[in-house]
């Protein structure tokens, strides 16, 4: 993990400060001071230095960074700059951002006018353009990541979609794939999508459902004319009266006929028996197929059991070579060392031409100083004449002096421009050995990946095998049985009811007469028998509605397992905050939302209503810790208030404490 720690910071002229400098501890650093006394100007210092912002995120147009007189007017024609030591990952760091006044002097005037500013920026002392500066930090730390990982309380402060957005890119997304890997009762639903999405099908089946109901809706007016149509009742009780005394009669045919069946009821009996007992042996039959089903069931449900332990195998080992991944492209973003490698060849070069230029250098005796400058005559006068030549053989002498001194102070910068070189090639190495040594753990687990993918392709999903009755020894068994019962069932005895009969026939005839006359009772019972369709037809219209509501209902515990496994990934980075990412509503459903909840003494309550200034600032320190692991890198935390904090959860990040007390100038400790 790349370490990023601030080791000095000097202000002049920022934000009411003229001079101050201040040393950091490599691990935590107490600042102290009344309020007002510039506590939050170190904070606004350094993000000022790096991004040109506040620690608020306003930029140096939005906020006064110069210093003000006893007459509250801004002290004119004086540099307001930032500089810093840091740390970067072992390596010493220099930085400085200048806003310095342009003033310049209108023709025709002698008064210089102030006409704006400009922003000068020197990385690791040497000169660098704006964008070229931003370029640089850039490569160093992303600010957006910088402002999340050095204040506690940032993230907490954003929008909720944005808090919601930093901790969804941190868990990774949740597909309708994975979801089927954890559940596979949902296999059937993601079939039904067939290159749509939820929110398409959901919009579909409420179509459905609309157009279904209204047919529903139409049913009964369907019906009200049915019932319009339907004939006036006549007076059919004369006739239901013969109908019902014919079928008297005819009733006591029958009863002849049975009594007469009763004088061989007992071979009637001795078929029932058998017949009962073979309606036995089936029902053992029965018990047999359901048996073999359910332990068909059970080895299904076993066998796939193993297959779901291999899936979230895979997704687990996944999930290791992605944050390795994006890990090893954090570190080969990370140019600093090849750019600074970079920085020190030029100065080198620079050096060589120095060196020959100073080098060429040749003394050079002026002796036109012995002309006269009005007359242009050469001087005579002896005196005059010996003295320059004696001044000339000095000012030779004391000019091959300095030009040894000077080629000796090239030599030595020269050398130690290499020296830092070479240790700069020596971190580079170092930095394409980690970025090698990433590699070969990815090319490790991308091997373990496919390896847990190829098994997993040698365990398809184990279907229920169909049950035949045929096939299973003890069913067979039975059935034998039942065909040797079978076997054994006499005859039905043949009975002479021949007169019977024909007066049966007679009065059915006479029956049917009857009933011919009910022609418009017949409309009627048409009718109801039209009416009692539609009823079936609603039944059937409920039940598609009921389907579809079964459809919806899937959907919505669809959606509700994803939020559950975004909810379980999210949750499982945090120790001391967990985060409430969904909302229920009246009807059931879910929306999406980002609350912060704080554990305080055993309960989880709400950062914003129920947490106190120890408890936030702890949770902002938890939430830092993941993004920092995440993303591998830390950076200096500024904990503002620390005076309300009796104990901060460890972190690897260097802690920067800004403490109120009574003293009236800061104290740094």
């Amino acid at each position: 993990m790349k370490s990023i720690k601030l080791t000095q910071l000097s202000l002049r002229y920022f934000k009411g400060i003229k001079e101050q400098t201040i040393n950091f501890n490599e691990n935590t650093t107490n600042i102290f001071g009344d309020n007002a006394t510039g506590k939050s100007t170190i904070f606004d210092a350094f993000t000022w230095l790096l991004f040109g912002k506040d620690s608020q995120g306003l930029s140096d147009t939005s906020f006064s960074i110069k210093t003000l007189d006893k007459d509250g007017k801004v002290i004119p024609k004086v540099d307001h700059e930032v500089s810093a030591v840091l740390n970067v990952g072992g390596y010493e760091l220099k930085l400085k951002r200048t806003l310095r006044e342009k003033w310049e002097t209108k023709r025709g005037t002698s008064i210089p006018v102030f006409t704006g500013n400009e922003t000068v920026c020197e990385f690791d002392d040497i000169p660098v353009s704006i964008t070229e500066y931003n370029k640089r930090i850039a490569g160093l730390l992303d600010e957006t990541l910088f402002k999340l990982i050095t204040n506690p309380l940032y993230f907490n402060s954003l929008n909720w979609k944005d808090r919601r957005k930093v901790l969804i890119d941190l868990a990774g997304e949740v597909t309708n794939e994975l979801i089927i890997q954890l559940r596979p009762e949902f296999s059937n639903l993601i079939a039904e999508l067939n290159g749509k999405t939820l929110e398409d099908l959901k919009s579909k089946t409420a179509q459905q459902k609309k157009a279904i109901k209204q047919q529903l809706d139409q049913i009964p007016t369907r019906i009200d004319e049915v019932r319009k149509g339907m004939p006036e009742a006549e007076d059919y009780e004369t006739i239901e009266k013969e109908i019902v005394t014919i079928e008297k009669e005819i009733a006591s045919i029958d009863a002849q006929i049975s009594d007469r069946s009763k004088a061989i009821q007992g071979i009637f009996d001795e078929i029932q028996n058998k017949r009962l007992e073979i309606s036995g042996l089936q029902a053992k039959q029965n018990k047999i197929i359901n048996d073999a089903k359910t332990a068909e069931w059970e080895r299904s449900r076993e066998a796939n059991s193993l297959r779901l332990d291999k899936q979230q195998k895979l997704f687990s080992e996944e999930q290791k070579l992605q944050n390795l991944k994006r890990q090893l492209q954090q570190i080969e973003n990370d140019l600093f060392f090849s750019q600074r490698i970079a920085d020190i060849e030029n100065q080198i070069i620079a050096k060589r031409k120095e060196f020959e230029a100073t080098n060429n250098q040749e003394f050079a005796q002026k002796s036109e100083h012995l002309i006269c400058p009005l007359y242009k005559f050469a001087c005579k006068d002896k005196e005059a004449v010996a003295l320059f030549n004696e001044n000339s053989e000095n000012l030779s002498a004391q000019f091959n002096q300095d030009k040894i001194t000077s080629l000796e102070r090239i030599n030595r910068e020269g050398m130690a421009l290499s020296e830092q070189k070479k240790e700069l090639e020596k971190k580079l190495n170092e930095h394409n050995e980690t970025i090698a040594d990433y590699k070969t753990k990815i090319q490790s687990q991308s091997e373990l990946v496919e390896k847990l993918k190829s098994e997993l392709a040698e365990m398809p999903e184990d279907k229920e095998m169909e049950i035949i009755p045929d096939q299973l020894s003890e069913w067979v068994k039975l059935d034998n049985e039942i065909d040797n019962i079978k076997a054994t069932i006499p005859l039905s005895p043949e009975i002479d009811n021949a007169e019977l009969t024909a007066k049966k026939s007679e009065l059915n005839a006479e029956l049917n007469t009857l009933k011919s006359k009910l022609n418009s009772k017949q409309i009627i019972e048409n009718s109801e028998k039209r009416i009692a369709e539609l009823d079936n037809e609603q039944s059937k219209l409920a039940q598609q509605i009921a389907d579809l509501d079964k459809i919806e209902f899937d959907i919505l515990e669809f959606n509700k397992a994803k939020m559950e496994e975004v909810d379980r990934r999210v949750n499982g980075m945090f120790k001391h905050v967990k985060f409430k990412l969904f909302d229920t509503q009246i009807n059931g459903g879910e929306v999406e939302t980002c609350d912060t909840l704080i554990n305080t003494n055993g309960s989880w309550v709400p950062y914003i209503t129920g947490g106190n200034t120890a408890g936030k600032i702890n949770a902002g320190i938890d939430i830092i810790n993941a993004l920092c692991k995440a993303n591998g890198i830390t950076a200096p935390i500024f904990v503002d208030n620390r005076e309300s904090v009796n104990e901060l959860i460890p972190t690897q990040s260097q802690i920067i404490n800004l403490i109120v007390s009574n003293d009236k100038k800061l104290v740094v400790k």
